[in-house]
């Protein structure tokens, strides 16, 4: 709740500030949105970090890993598809191939967290 009030004050004040330039203008109201959310999302990343213990943290950094990966596949894809073939089924192909490589990342990622997880069992028996 804190941090949303901080989030609203903060968007309240931005705007006033941003609308009243004349080369920002109605833009400066898109502006204060983006401000607002990017500073409530690190405040509450970074509460989150304090009450998690790290190993959870570097599985997030592995799920952010594959998704940026399968985002930058997808925008590629779409991409090059685009120059090819309908957007329609260039969207239908893109989002088959990025689900298709999403999986696979994910099987790869998992299997070598696996892995080291059940290494450290066997060494602490």
């Amino acid at each position: 709740v804190v941090t949303l009030l901080i989030g609203a004050v903060l968007k309240i004040l931005s705007v006033l500030f941003l609308v009243s330039i004349p080369q920002i203008n109605i833009y400066g109201a898109e502006i204060s949105d983006i401000l607002c959310y990017l500073v409530v999302s690190i405040i509450n990343i970074s509460i989150i970090y304090k009450a998690i213990p790290n190993n959870m943290f570097v599985d997030f950094k592995n799920i952010l890993l594959v998704g940026g990966v399968t985002l930058i596949i997808a925008y590629f894809s779409n991409k090059i598809l685009l120059n090819l073939i309908s957007p329609t089924f260039s969207l239908l192909i893109s989002g088959v191939l990025t689900f298709i490589i999403y999986a696979i990342v994910l099987i790869i990622f998992t299997k070598n967290k696996l892995g080291k997880r059940k290494k450290l069992i066997i060494n602490d028996s």
